[in-house]
C-alpha cells in the first residue's frame, strides 16, 4: 500500500511565482510518484495558463497587496487578507499536506501563517536577491528558506537557510554548454517582458529595432508582449518593416533561447536564472516599481560577471536602447565574450532544480532534520 506525499503549493499572481512551483512539482514526481500536489492561486490567467496542461489540482484565494495600495484600498486589502487566513486554514485542515511551500507574493503571507496554525512545516523560496515583504515575515516561522540568490541571506536566519539557485526547466538547463555562432545572419534578438508583458519594452523596442532595420543591419526578433498590448506590438513592427514573432507568452522558451543571439528583457528572477543557465548575452530592463528595487539587484548579478548590459526604463524611454543594440548587434565578439562570462553561473543555475527537489524530499522524509549550509 503506498501513501501520499501530500504538498501544498501557494504559488500566485505570476509567472515568477507560478513557474518555479510547477517546475518543482514535477521534479519531485519524478523522484517519488506518491508525491501529489494542491496549488493555491489568485485567480489570474496566467496561473491557469501555466498549471491547466498540468492537471494539478488548485483553488483560488481572493487577495490583493497591501505595498502602495493607499489609505482608500488598503482596508479592502486587509480584510481580503484575514478572509484568505480563513480559507487557508480550512483547505490545510482538509488536504493535511506534509509540507507548505511558499514561492512568494502576497499570497504567502496568509497561507504561511495558515499552515503555522494548523501545524504544517512551511518551506519558503525566495528566488529575488531582496525578499519581499511577505517572506521576510516567513522567513521567521519558515522551517527551511531556500534561496536563489545569496545575496539575500542577510534577511533570514541564518540556522534556516540553503542557497539552491532558482529553478530553470529541464530543457533549458540542457543548454548549459551550448555556444551560439554570433556570425549567423540574421541575428535573433529576444524581447521578453515577464508573464504580463512590459508597456515600456512594447513602447520603445519596436521603434528602436525599426531604426536599426534601416540602417542595414540583419536580425529578426521574437517578442513576448503580453496579452493587452499584443496587437500594437504587432502592428508597430510590422510598420517598422521588421521580421517578428510576436505573441502574448510563450511556452516553448527552450527552443526560443537556443536559437537567440541576444535578449532585452525585465529583471525578474527566474527570467535571469534562465538566461544565465542558457548564457544568453542580455540588456536587463529592472521594472522601476518593483519591490525594494529588487529587479535592478538581480540584474546587477550578471551585470558584474559580464554576462549581461542593465539599462533603467528611462533610458530604455530616452532611445538609448538603440545605440546599445547597434553596438552588440554589429560585434559578434562582444557577444561571444558575455557568453562565455556566464559559463560557471550557468552550470550551478542548471543543477538547482534537482538539487531542491532533493531536499524538500528529504526535508519531509526527515521530519525538518536538514542542517542548513555555513
Amino acid at each position: 500500500m503506498t501513501t501520499e506525499r501530500r504538498v501544498l503549493m501557494a504559488a500566485g499572481g505570476t509567472g515568477g511565482h507560478v513557474i518555479p512551483a510547477a517546475l518543482i512539482a514535477n521534479e519531485l514526481k519524478l523522484i517519488d510518484n506518491n508525491f501529489t500536489f494542491l496549488f493555491l492561486g489568485v485567480g489570474r490567467d496566467i496561473e491557469k495558463t501555466i498549471l491547466g496542461p498540468l492537471g494539478y489540482p488548485t483553488k483560488t484565494i481572493t487577495l490583493s497587496g497591501l505595498k502602495n495600495r493607499g489609505l482608500a484600498k488598503a482596508p479592502k486589502a486587509i480584510f481580503q487578507a484575514f478572509l484568505g487566513l480563513i480559507k487557508s486554514v480550512d483547505i490545510i485542515r482538509k488536504y493535511r499536506p506534509g509540507v507548505c511551500l511558499a514561492t512568494g507574493g502576497y499570497l504567502c503571507g496568509p497561507v504561511g501563517l495558515a499552515s503555522l496554525m494548523a501545524g504544517v512545516p512551511l518551506i519558503i523560496h525566495e528566488q529575488n536577491s531582496r525578499p519581499g515583504i511577505a517572506n521576510r515575515y516567513l522567513g521567521k516561522i519558515a522551517s527551511l528558506i531556500m534561496l536563489g540568490f545569496p545575496q539575500a541571506r542577510d534577511f533570514f536566519p541564518s540556522n534556516k537557510v540553503i542557497v539552491t539557485g532558482n529553478p530553470v526547466g529541464v530543457q533549458i538547463a540542457a543548454l548549459k554548454d551550448i555556444r551560439r555562432d554570433y556570425s549567423q545572419k540574421p541575428m535573433t534578438v529576444l524581447v521578453l517582458g515577464g508573464s504580463q508583458g512590459a508597456r515600456v519594452l512594447n513602447n520603445a523596442l519596436p521603434e528602436a529595432l525599426a531604426s536599426l532595420k534601416k540602417e542595414g543591419l540583419d536580425f529578426k526578433v521574437i517578442h513576448q508582449s503580453g496579452q493587452s498590448d499584443l496587437e500594437k506590438v504587432k502592428k508597430a513592427y510590422q510598420e517598422g518593416q521588421v521580421e517578428a514573432r510576436v505573441g502574448p507568452f510563450f511556452h516553448d522558451m527552450a527552443c526560443l533561447y537556443k536559437q537567440s543571439h541576444l535578449a532585452v528583457a525585465r529583471a525578474g528572477a527566474l527570467t535571469v536564472s534562465e538566461l544565465t543557465c542558457v548564457k544568453l548575452p542580455a540588456i536587463l530592463v529592472p521594472f522601476a516599481a518593483a519591490a525594494d528595487d529588487h529587479q535592478r539587484i538581480n540584474a546587477e548579478s550578471v551585470v558584474k560577471e559580464g554576462g549581461a548590459k542593465i539599462l533603467s526604463e528611462s533610458e530604455i524611454e530616452s532611445g538609448k536602447v538603440a545605440s546599445l543594440l547597434r553596438e552588440l548587434i554589429s560585434s559578434p565578439e562582444k557577444l561571444a565574450s558575455m557568453e562565455l562570462a556566464s559559463q560557471s553561473a550557468a552550470q550551478s543555475a542548471a543543477s538547482a532544480l534537482r538539487a531542491m527537489a532533493e531536499l524538500i524530499d528529504k526535508f519531509m522524509k526527515g521530519g525538518g532534520k536538514i542542517v542548513p549550509q555555513a
